[in-house]
């Protein structure tokens, strides 16, 4: 007699899929339908970055703007898409890119003077 052994399924949490997000203000996803699609969601990135009340999430925001960046630059380097789709995904990459070199961080050193050096 041949007995059926059952085995245990593994069931993967949905937070190892889909991570917790940290920041509220990263909730706001990155699209990449059209350009401007790309520019509200790069807006609404720069009001999250001004409303920002910690640097890491400012560095968070920041960081999301480049990953989008980076999408859009492989997504346009596709040999299987058409010339303006490639385009379309090169000027969504350039409007992430601008909104992240407009988000300007300070530095910590400049809020404070640095006491001089005795002779």
């Amino acid at each position: 007699m041949i007995m059926a052994v059952r085995r245990k399924v593994k069931t993967v949490s949905k937070e190892k899929i889909i991570p917790k997000v940290r920041f509220p203000s990263l909730r706001t996803k990155t699209k990449f339908r059209s350009v401007e699609e790309a520019k509200k969601t790069a807006k609404k990135l720069e009001l999250d970055f001004d409303k920002a009340k910690s640097r890491e999430e400012k560095l968070a925001i920041k960081r999301k703007l480049i990953l989008a960046s980076n999408r859009a630059d492989k997504r346009a380097k596709k040999r299987d898409i058409s010339a303006v789709k490639k385009r379309e995904y090169q000027e969504i990459a350039k409007v992430y890119r601008i909104a992240h070199q407009q988000m300007v961080l300070e530095d910590i050193w400049q809020k404070t003077e640095r006491p001089a050096i005795p002779d």
